[in-house]
C-alpha cells in the first residue's frame, strides 16, 4: 500500500512494487479489490472476506492482507504482536 496524510492512510495498493516482487496478474486484481472494499468503500473485514470469496478472489495473498487486518484491532495502536509478547 501506498500511505499518505497526517495521520497516514492507505491510498492506493503500490502495483509496480507487486510486479517487481513477482506477484502474478491475478494477485495483483484480488488485492486491489480487497483494497477497494476495506479501505474505500467500508464493508468491513468479515463482508469482505465473503464479497471476494465469492468472486473467486480470495488468493493467498489476500488472505495475508485481511488477516494482517485483522489482527491490528488485537494490539494498541496497530501493534499486535506486542499483545502476544510475555509481559
Amino acid at each position: 500500500m501506498l500511505c499518505e496524510g497526517m495521520p497516514a492512510r492507505p491510498r492506493c495498493v503500490n502495483v509496480v512494487g507487486m510486479r517487481r516482487g513477482g506477484f502474478d496478474a491475478a494477485a495483483v486484481t484480488a488485492i486491489t479489490e480487497a483494497h477497494r472494499l476495506v479501505h474505500r468503500a467500508k464493508v468491513g473485514l468479515a463482508s469482505a472476506r465473503e464479497i471476494l470469496g465469492s468472486q473467486e478472489m480470495l488468493l493467498p495473498p489476500v488472505v495475508e492482507l485481511l488477516d494482517f487486518l485483522a489482527h491490528q484491532h488485537e494490539g494498541r495502536h496497530g501493534r499486535a504482536r506486542e499483545r502476544r509478547r510475555a509481559a
